[in-house]
């Protein structure tokens, strides 16, 4: 019988937290987290793990946390290639290559099925974040050659300009948003891959939420006088203070900004931390992670 590891680090609950947390219905017991030393086939270990990216965090798999380590992959002279490994088991599970096109760039996300950092580069890809001219669109589909059936828009974030045109000062401002959970079982709703015109990208944009998708936005930070400057609570996962670093909260179920669902922040010059919790998939946190990474045009 194939045994999957645990988490020791997993964020204390109390009862409240729980309630307010879970999204969705048919959840079963969390099994835990795919190792690949407990499979014996290298196949089973890529199903489970693929599984476990991609779909919504159970609830009771706590707070997951892993770190991204950036560098220059090939000819490139600025950061191109970023890879997540599990915090505990320091075990690499995906990576993203950056690449660009006339207008716009995009990053290759892959599915690290060995546990080696070798064998990034020959990953499976699973999925492409699209990203416009200006650095303020991001959109996470899987119309891409690893992925077999419909493809689907999988999670959407939007920055406001801090510079240029039509821009406002201040912290910098995130908009995201992911489908939301199937009532039948604990997966994502579909989205409808459309190429540019997202309908998810649309849903977010749009004055009024549609239902379907759960929108987050990134939590403020508050004003401290001693740094003259804008700070957020990390609880020691963050250890540089970067316009990078930002913290994600339901937009309509949390008003308060009380649980944080998924937070981001700089360690050194090349590692950041990336927590995540339900109902959000390290795939969408990845996203969003890269998303903040990324130069941007016209935000600060």
């Amino acid at each position: 019988m194939v045994t999957i590891r645990k988490l020791k680090k997993r964020r204390k609950k109390d009862e409240s937290d729980k309630q307010f947390n879970v999204y969705g219905e048919g959840w079963k017991e969390f099994t835990g987290v795919p190792d690949p030393k407990a499979f014996p086939v290298q196949k089973e270990y890529a199903a489970s793990l693929y599984t476990f990216v991609t779909r919504p965090l159970h609830p009771d798999a706590g707070t997951i946390q892993c770190y991204i380590r950036r560098d220059i992959d090939g000819t490139h002279i600025n950061f191109s290639k970023y890879i997540v490994y599990m915090e505990e088991t320091k075990i690499p599970i995906m990576a993203a290559y950056r690449y660009r096109n006339l207008g716009s760039s995009y990053y290759e996300i892959k599915l690290n099925t060995t546990g080696k950092t070798v064998d990034a580069p020959m990953g499976l890809t699973i999925a492409r974040l699209e990203v416009n001219f200006s650095g303020t669109d991001f959109l996470l589909h899987n119309a891409v050659s690893g992925h077999t059936g419909s493809s689907k828009d999988l999670a959407c974030a939007v920055y406001q300009r801090s510079r240029g045109p039509g821009s406002t000062k201040g912290p910098r401002k995130m908009k995201c948003a992911i489908p939301d959970i199937r009532k039948d079982k604990p997966e994502f709703t579909e989205w409808r891959h459309k190429g540019k015109s997202s309908p998810l990208s649309a849903a977010l944009k749009s004055l009024q939420i549609e239902k379907g998708l759960i929108p987050l936005l990134n939590k403020p930070p508050t004003w401290n006088p001693k740094k003259r400057a804008y700070t957020l609570g990390f609880q020691g996962r963050v250890k540089v203070s970067s316009v990078k670093n930002f913290q994600l909260v339901d937009a309509l179920r949390d008003p308060k900004h009380d649980h944080v669902l998924m937070q981001h922040g700089r360690v050194n010059q090349v590692q950041f931390s990336m927590d995540t919790h339900h109902p959000l998939s390290l795939l969408q946190s990845f996203a969003f992670a890269l998303s903040s990474l990324h130069a941007k045009k016209f935000v600060d």
